[in-house]
């Protein structure tokens, strides 16, 4: 199970990637987007993922806070 969910918008993915790197070499296990399966719903495993984590870390950017 995963100690740490991540959020982040698709552009931000290289960054979230370096920043997820950083906590699993610090003993962390992370999810993310990234790890839906093929033919899974994805609201539903979105949150299946984010009620098991023990913490959730969301990537704030120009790019989120301009997504309108």
């Amino acid at each position: 199970m995963p100690n740490l969910f991540i959020s982040c918008k698709s552009e931000d993915r290289s960054r979230a990637e370096q920043r997820s790197d950083i906590l699993v070499d610090s003993g962390f296990t992370t999810w993310w987007d990234t790890s839906v399966v093929a033919g899974e719903r994805f609201a539903d495993t979105i949150n299946d993922e984010l009620n098991k984590a023990k913490a959730a870390i969301v990537l704030w950017s120009k790019l989120r806070w301009n997504s309108k």
